[in-house]
């Protein structure tokens, strides 16, 4: 919703100039890597930015980050709370590994394997 600018399909469901505001920085953050806050939405500092890059923190690292600029939607659901999942340090290390997988120079689209039984 919010990497369509708050359309879904045909119909706009949320007002773009909304989704547009919330992806701004309304308060700096003071420490790296996150550059400030929006409405509802981290906006993070660093090689992030590159790709207008904005998340939504969990408990346990769990995370939404949409990578507008590489119609990337990354959601990680993975709970480091009593240890059964992953931690931020980690998580940051599985996106940068996407982000090098879809940005390489030369890489090209991986081709659909069709499924059968």
């Amino acid at each position: 919703l919010y990497l369509r600018d708050g359309r879904w399909a045909d119909r706009q469901v949320v007002p773009a100039d909304w989704v547009a505001a919330s992806r701004r920085i309304h308060i700096d953050v003071p420490y790296e890597p996150v550059a400030g806050y929006g409405l509802s939405w981290w906006i993070p500092s660093g090689p992030l930015q590159a790709y207008e890059t904005y998340l939504a923190a969990g408990a346990g690292s769990q995370s939404i980050m949409i990578l507008p600029a590489l119609d990337i939607v990354f959601v990680l659901r993975a709970s480091a709370v009593l240890e059964r999942g992953v931690n931020g340090l980690e998580v940051r290390d599985i996106l940068m590994r996407l982000l090098d997988a879809r940005t390489e120079p030369g890489r090209k689209a991986p081709a659909l394997v069709p499924w059968t039984e």
